[in-house]
């Protein structure tokens, strides 16, 4: 995972947070640091909605934030430990979120490519024109600069981690692009 230099946790952007739903669509949280809320939106309705902080505590060592929708009563317990957050929806149902880096380089002709990074060592690819994400196989290189490949294909990219947090890719062709964050 990208790491971000020159900035406290409290000066940091958003933090990216996703749970993937068994009818295949996904539901984002991003957490704004600075201000100290979260905003909400889907895979089917990608407007963000700033949720409402209710109350905040700490429940066995874990903080607990409850929130809600704008002009809605029902409400959210929001239980944060470590990169995984559980969110528990009024029903008493529970969703997992995980941490979750999204980065984008916008390319030629409109073409929009997106590197999602969901943990250590695992690299998922789509883009604008195609939104099926796809697994990248790390095939060499090291944690700082590994070497992928997509299934099937022989060519291989160099991601290279930057101090400034995005990513620098070097294609097989030996161009380069970056990735940079995309909240």
């Amino acid at each position: 995972m990208a790491i971000t230099f020159g900035q406290s946790y409290a000066q940091a952007p958003a933090m990216r947070m996703v749970t993937k739903n068994t009818n295949g669509t996904e539901e984002y949280l991003y957490y704004h640091p600075q201000g100290d809320y979260y905003v909400y939106s889907s895979s089917t309705r990608p407007k963000r909605i700033k949720l409402t902080n209710v109350r905040e505590s700490i429940i066995n060592g874990l903080k607990t934030k409850v929130v809600k929708f704008p002009g809605n009563n029902a409400l959210y317990k929001l239980v944060i430990g470590g990169s995984n957050l559980t969110c528990i929806n009024p029903n008493g149902s529970r969703q997992e979120f995980i941490l979750e880096e999204k980065m984008a380089s916008k390319g030629k002709n409109g073409l929009i490519e997106y590197l999602y990074i969901p943990g250590p060592g695992v690299f998922y690819y789509n883009n604008n024109r195609n939104r099926r994400k796809i697994e990248l196989k790390i095939v060499g290189g090291s944690q700082a600069a590994p070497v992928v490949q997509f299934p099937g294909s022989p060519k291989r990219y160099t991601l290279t981690y930057v101090i400034d947090g995005s990513i620098m890719c070097k294609n097989p062709d030996g161009s380069v692009q970056y990735f940079k964050k995309d909240y």
